[in-house]
């Protein structure tokens, strides 16, 4: 039992707490990172096919800037910085980043 005023996130507790909050932070951290990556890439690449074909091309374009937009749109929500979602939350972001 902890004396009256200490903290509990001390010793080996608060190390592990550290670790993983450190290591959820820089995954959520590279997932957005790489969301915005493949975001910009998709949108980039359906911009070049709306550009080179033209009228034809132009709604495989569209599609491919849609969805590099919702893949960037669900990285960005899935995990708030320095926060937890709930399962249901995650769910619902993911089914709606197209949207």
């Amino acid at each position: 039992m902890a004396p009256i005023g200490s903290s509990n996130d001390e010793g080996v507790t608060g190390a592990a707490k550290f670790v993983t909050s450190t290591a959820g932070n820089t995954v959520g951290g590279l997932g957005r990172t790489i969301g915005g990556v493949v975001g910009a890439g998709g949108r980039g690449l359906g911009q070049t096919i709306s550009g080179a074909t033209g009228s034809a091309g132009k709604p495989v374009g569209e599609a491919i800037e849609s969805l590099g937009n919702g893949v960037e749109k669900g990285a960005h929500n899935a995990t708030p910085p320095g926060g937890r979602r709930e399962k249901s939350e995650v769910l619902d972001t993911v089914s709606n980043a197209g949207a």
